[in-house]
C-alpha cells in the first residue's frame, strides 16, 4: 500500500490501518507505550507498559489491564495540575 493510498484512507475516516501500524512497532519492544487521545483518555499500551503497571497497581486506582480508556489523570495526584502543562 502506497502512503498516498494510506493517506486517502486516514482522510476518509480509516484509522484502523494506523492503529494496526502502531501496534506492530510497539507491541515487542522492551520499553514502556502509550498513547493518548488529545482529549487525554489512554487508547493504547503496549505489553511492557501493563507488566510495568502491575508492580505499581497498589499506585494506581485501577488494575494495569483497566488503564486504556482512561484518563491519564490516573498517573498524577493532582490532575487539575496537569491542564496547565499539557
Amino acid at each position: 500500500m502506497s502512503a498516498s493510498t494510506m493517506k486517502i484512507e486516514s482522510v476518509n475516516g480509516s484509522n484502523s490501518l494506523i492503529e494496526e501500524r502502531k501496534a506492530q512497532a510497539t507491541e515487542n519492544v522492551p520499553i514502556n507505550v502509550m498513547t493518548s487521545t488529545l482529549d487525554g483518555i489512554i487508547d493504547y499500551m503496549n505489553p511492557q507498559s501493563v507488566k510495568t503497571l502491575k508492580k505499581i497497581e497498589h499506585l494506581i486506582p485501577c488494575k494495569a489491564e483497566e488503564v486504556v480508556g482512561r484518563s491519564y489523570d490516573i498517573f498524577h495526584a493532582n490532575p487539575s495540575d496537569l491542564a496547565g502543562h499539557i
